[in-house]
Order: structure tokens, then C-alpha cells, then sequence
């Protein structure tokens, strides 16, 4: 079957941005911080790029960054981009797995801050969703609330 000249595109493209992202989180792991930084925002202006499907290219790259924002003490920056994830989630869906890593994300950024109260809430929503991304693993955030239930204390 034939593809037309866009299909291809794309596909190149999210390939880019998957292999950036990988990248990107190689450098941040081995301490290059710097480095992981121009790569992950590269990745972040490749998946921007992408259909709406492909959201999940474009949450990895902006939680990679946000992570080696964090690590490098840019809190507020980390924030904005942890925000930007949470509104994709929110907009597109995002499985439970997914909000789950994101809540502790957000509860790593908090103890980093010193927010202790509001990590603690982050770290028992990530905990409550992590035990049932078993049972439901289609989309979450952006559908319903009904399907997700906070955790009790």
C-alpha cells in the first residue's frame, strides 16, 4: 500500500522525537545537564510538531525536561512544564500509569521545595492510582471524574 509523502513525515518525525527524548534522558542520567537540556527542548519542538495522537511523544520530551529542570534547580521551570503535562493528560486522556508517574513527579518537586504537606497528597494519589493501573488502562484525565476516585486518607 502505497503512503503519501506526510504519513512518511510523520513518521519520521515521531521516530525524532522518541530517539531525542532517549537521548536526552542518557545525558541527564550521566550528569550532563547542559546537553540534556538542548536535546530534550529539541525533542519538546519536534513532538510539538505532531497530530494530537501523538500527545504521549510530546509528554514524554516535557517530563524528561521537566525532571533535569528539577535536578538543576529551576523549580518554577519544572512546574511549568509538569503544568503543560498535566493539561495534555487532561485534554488528550492519559491511562492511570501515566497520571500516576505524573503525581510523583509532581510530589518529587514539592519535597524539593520544601512543600512537604502537598508532596505527601501528590505521593498518596500517584500510590492510590498505581494499585489499579491494572484494572483500567484506557483514558483517564479528560474524561469523565467518575473514573478516577482521590485516594482516601
Amino acid at each position: 500500500m502505497w503512503r503519501g509523502a506526510a504519513w512518511w513525515g510523520a513518521l519520521r518525525d515521531r521516530r525524532l522525537a522518541w530517539t531525542l527524548v532517549e537521548l536526552g534522558s542518557g545525558y541527564r542520567k550521566d550528569g550532563r545537564y547542559h546537553r540534556a537540556v538542548e536535546v530534550l527542548d529539541r525533542a519538546v519542538q519536534v513532538a510539538e510538531t505532531l497530530a494530537v495522537a501523538e500527545r504521549r511523544v510530546l509528554s514524554a520530551a516535557l517530563t524528561e525536561r521537566a525532571i533535569t529542570a528539577k535536578e538543576l534547580g529551576e523549580y518554577d521551570r519544572a512546574a511549568d512544564l509538569y503544568a503543560w503535562v498535566q493539561m495534555i493528560q487532561w485534554n488528550v486522556g492519559a491511562t492511570l500509569e501515566d497520571a500516576a508517574t505524573l503525581e510523583r513527579h509532581l510530589s518529587d518537586l514539592d519535597h524539593c521545595r520544601g512543600c512537604y504537606l502537598s508532596a505527601e497528597l501528590h505521593a498518596r494519589r500517584a500510590a492510590a492510582w498505581s494499585g489499579r493501573t491494572g484494572i483500567r488502562t484506557g483514558p483517564v484525565l479528560g474524561q469523565p471524574k467518575t473514573w478516577i476516585q482521590e485516594p482516601s486518607a
